[in-house]
């Protein structure tokens, strides 16, 4: 699984670090079947993100198929909700925020953001709500994220 990743990022330019239990697997036990993994933890760039994140999105596509076209309107557009059904997060987040209360009220901020959004003028009360609502360690929407 590594390898694929890491194949298709460097065809993009884009160089990649493994991390936990890959970053075992390649650096340590140097064998796929020494370590049983079922996911793959990269970094790459900050500058390179969003890039990566499309290049994996349209590795997913194959040639000479007509893809799904709501998944490419929801993977080219910024509607929350679409990503996160993209992603397959919507029930484990409607879960967590049966939980949590309070993921629940950052949800409920954050999914009222739209492209639109970063063209506006915001209060600084508004601006930090939002800030609150993404990266708040016990609450925040992003940290929830990085857990998945």
């Amino acid at each position: 699984m590594y390898n694929e990743v890491h194949k298709i990022l460097a065809q993009h330019g884009i160089a990649l670090m493994p991390l936990k239990g890959i970053w075992l697997q390649v650096c340590v036990y140097r064998s796929a079947g020494t370590r049983s993994i079922t996911d793959v933890d990269i970094l790459v760039r900050e500058s390179d993100y969003e890039r990566a994140q499309h290049v994996l999105i349209a590795a997913g596509f194959r040639a000479n198929e007509i893809p799904d076209k709501p998944r490419v309107n929801s993977i080219y557009t910024h509607n929350l909700k679409d990503l996160l059904n993209l992603a397959d997060l919507k029930g484990p987040l409607e879960d967590d925020m049966n939980e949590n209360s309070e993921l629940r009220e950052s949800w409920a901020t954050i999914s009222k953001w739209s492209e639109h959004a970063r063209y506006q003028v915001w209060t600084s009360d508004a601006a930090a709500i939002m800030l609150e609502a993404v990266g708040a360690a016990d609450k925040g929407l992003l940290p929830w994220l990085q857990k998945r």
